[in-house]
């Protein structure tokens, strides 16, 4: 390079230099400049990345990485942050109280040595991205509570507060973090469990919901597991019992198979372990692994532990193993239909070669898809939904146990979705449907003489479960029946919209119509008026007619029905549509005081309480007093 190059090199380190100083000293406020001439260390303690304590029994080396604190020496783990970040904040705190230079100790006749600084009682060294401080920590000064420190490569003995020694932890286990495993129950992605006698679990976490895969592919019982990762992240060191040497020749006296052999006595080789419990938290992909082993001896409610990969043993309280002391059936979600009721849109009911499918729209009620198109009973169609997904679960059975349990064929199947399936009548269609494979389908089995409970099975799962019949004992002789679901809507007519009614009771008709300012007047019989009340009575419960249940029109069954020779029949006339009217036929009473009715032009007998029949069949006009005549 040439000197004229060299040159303007240095010019700009210069200038850029003198800028720095420059906006430093207009930048930075000067209160803020003043605080930070009074510190004993000028570091950024929140780029603060090693820490290296000396004093009495605590010797300590710590670094800080992405994933927080490490103790490196004397042994290896993972540090309290809290506790690292308090020695810090103390030592950030410390304030020059007093400086005394190597001239003014010239002048006074004292060396370091009258400071306790020739050897030190402590030794603290710290750094940041671009900086490393060392301080020596002598003696307690004669008077306000200082002690005398001194920067190594300064000449400068500086009294500070005493407190600096207070905020030393007594020893290397005072900085350790005792948490055993570190996550929480919503990060964890994979749980794997490992016991003697209960074989191998895995669980993963898939849209917020945990689900088996080994030994079997299911749901798992997201409470149980969730409570099981609450203890393990809770978890925490009782005693530190034994940790590999770091460094020095000491470390070459124990060779892995010699550290291995430490965790034997132990219970804690890998093959001899009472569990091993290993987690994968948000993407991990190396997962933490934790070794339970042996009860201590002197501490029956303590047991001895180790993480995988780091060389120390621990004891940690006894219950994280009963905890983690379970069997597949113990994690297997107990409930039938993991579903909320009212985000189901999708129900499938078969029984031999009939079916039912409800169908509800976005944006829209219920409807009945097969084997008819009908507007459903909405009400009914959530009760129903309400006890399937409340049916719980009462044991898991085994596959050879199976075989007789009255599953082949079953006596009825059931379908739910939260999504109405693509390739249904009125499916929905495009990715998210398509991608969506949430229909839950279950098989369920005939009862059986002298059991309180049938069996069902998931489709496509071989898996058997007893469940109580519940409601499941009536209902599944009519879950396929149309007309169970059927809307009980009888009329729903806005008062508004008549202008005309016809009561036929017999050789007896009655009539009225609405005339041109509003006003109710009689046309049949001759001579007759209005029974205002009567009409506005009828109107107001046409405007919801509820039947308490809808049966199928039997044509050879109408006179059962009384609906060939009814007993009264109520004609609307509507406003609008030039003579369109709807004409509601009330056939007998049944031995319930019920009424069978039927809307004409429609296949179904709507069965009427007693009230709102006798209200329909109400007079609608009177003869006039005879003084009016």
């Amino acid at each position: 390079m040439k000197v004229r190059d060299t040159l303007k090199l240095l010019v700009i380190v210069c200038f850029l230099g003198l800028a720095i100083w420059v906006l430093d000293r207009h930048l930075v406020p000067s209160e803020e400049r003043r605080e930070r001439a009074k510190r004993v260390l000028d570091l950024d303690f929140d780029d603060a990345r090693y820490l290296r304590v000396e004093h009495d029994a605590l010797q300590a080396e710590c670094i800080r990485d992405g994933n927080g604190w490490h103790i490196q020496w004397p042994l290896r783990g993972r540090a309290d942050r809290s506790r690292v970040e308090r020695v810090l904040a103390f030592l950030e705190a410390l304030a020059r109280s007093e400086s005394v230079t190597s001239a003014q100790r010239r002048r006074r006749r004292l060396a370091l040595d009258d400071y306790g600084l020739a050897s030190p009682r402590a030794r603290i060294v710290l750094r940041d991205r671009f900086n490393r401080r060392e301080l020596l920590v002598g003696d307690d000064a004669p008077l306000g509570k200082l002690v005398y420190v001194m920067l190594k490569g300064e000449d400068a003995v500086i009294a500070t507060s005493r407190v600096l020694l207070k905020a030393l932890p007594k020893d290397v286990h005072a900085l350790r973090d005792r948490t055993v495993v570190q996550g929480a129950p919503g990060r964890t992605a994979r749980i794997a469990i490992h016991r003697p006698g209960g074989g191998f679990l895995q669980l993963v976490q898939v849209a917020g919901e945990w689900r088996l895969q080994q030994p079997i592919v299911g749901r798992a019982d997201h409470a149980r597991i969730s409570a099981m990762l609450e203890a393990l992240y809770a978890l925490e060191v009782n005693t530190f019992v034994w940790d590999a040497p770091v460094g020095g020749e000491s470390a070459l006296s124990e060779l892995p198979e010699d550290i291995e052999a430490r965790f034997e006595p132990y219970g804690l080789a890998r093959d001899e372990a009472a569990a091993r419990v290993a987690v994968w938290v948000d993407q991990d992909e190396v997962g933490q692994e934790l070794i339970l082993g042996k009860p201590v001896a002197e501490r029956p409610d303590e047991i001895y532990a180790k993480v995988k990969d780091i060389d120390s043993i621990f004891s940690v309280s006894k219950e994280i193993l009963d905890a983690f002391s379970v069997t597949l059936n113990d994690i297997r979600d107990r409930v039938l239909f993991d579903l909320d009721p009212a985000e189901i849109r999708y129900a499938f009911f078969g029984r031999g070669d009939r079916e039912l499918v409800l169908h509800r729209p976005e944006n829209q009620g219920w409807l009945i898809k097969e084997p008819v198109q009908w507007k459903a009973d909405a009400a009914k169609i959530s009760e129903i939904l309400e006890a399937f997904t409340s049916i719980r679960v009462e044991r898991f059975v085994a596959k050879e146990e199976a075989a007789a349990l009255g599953l082949d064929p079953p006596a009825f199947s059931v379908r739910l979705s939260t999504r109405i399936p693509p390739d249904t009548p009125g499916g929905e269609s495009g990715t998210a449907a398509a991608a969506d494979d949430g229909v839950l389908g279950v098989r369920v089995g005939h009862s059986r003489e002298g059991t309180n409970v049938v069996y069902a099975t998931f489709e496509g799962d071989p898996s058997v479960m007893a469940i109580r019949p519940g409601f499941l004992g009536s209902a599944s002789f009519s879950l396929t029946d149309p007309y169970g679901f059927r809307d009980r809507t009888v009329l729903s007519l806005a008062a508004a919209r008549v202008d005309r009614l016809a009561l036929v009771r017999g050789k007896s008709t009655q009539a009225v119509f609405r005339n041109a300012q509003g006003v109710w007047e009689a046309t049949k019989p001759e001579g007759a008026e209005p029974v205002v009340e009567a009409i506005r009575g009828s109107l107001l419960l046409a405007a919801d007619v509820q039947a308490l249940r809808v049966e199928p029109l039997d044509l050879k069954r109408q006179e059962a029905y009384g609906l060939a020779k009814p007993t009264a029949v109520l004609t609307f006339g509507l406003a609008e549509g030039g003579g369109i009217q709807k004409s509601l036929v009330i056939g007998k009473q049944n031995a319930g005081g019920e009424w069978y009715s039927l809307l004409q032009g429609q296949d179904a007998v709507f069965v009427l309480p007693d009230a709102a029949a006798r209200r329909l069949m109400a007079d609608i006009v009177r003869r006039r007093a005879a003084t009016e005549q």
